[in-house]
């Protein structure tokens, strides 16, 4: 999958879906039982990669105090099935990133994933075919080579 794809003027743009090819990388990269930064870092990507697509899906702003909820209730009112998921994944991200003395649990990152891939297929993201990152992709010294 690539990370950028062209508009009119010809320059590439960053493709949201991405963060949840990354959440899932981290997800299934994970040789211990998965820390809890980690945990909360994969749930926020998830969030995001579903939120973003579906504000572009739905052409709702993600601004003000209730942005994230707008994309939430437009996409309820064009797809419950992605709506309701968007609402369980945006839950679980407030309590990944603001809630400290709570407890995250594996099975919360399982459900994170998988509301997330919902939006994004029901958005018109699909991820068939697509290239998955490789074990070095975190590579400091490989990233940094790539960005020069």
């Amino acid at each position: 999958m690539s990370s950028s794809r062209s508009v009119n003027t010809g320059s590439p743009v960053f493709d949201f879906a991405e963060f949840y090819v990354l959440a899932s990388w981290l997800y299934n990269t994970q040789t211990e039982p998965h820390r809890e930064t980690i945990k909360r870092t994969i749930i926020g990507r998830a969030y995001y990669a579903a939120l973003i697509c579906a504000r572009d899906f739905t052409g709702a702003a993600t601004t003000g105090s209730q942005g994230h909820k707008a994309v939430v209730d437009a996409l309820k009112r064009r797809n419950s099935l992605a709506g309701n998921n968007l609402d369980a994944l945006r839950q679980l991200r407030h309590k990944a990133d603001y809630e400290a003395a709570a407890i995250i649990a594996d099975r919360d990152v399982g459900i994170a994933l998988r509301n997330s891939l919902i939006v994004l297929n029901e958005v018109g993201k699909t991820f068939a075919g697509g290239k998955p990152y490789t074990a070095d992709f975190l590579d400091p010294s490989k990233f940094m080579a790539r960005s020069q």
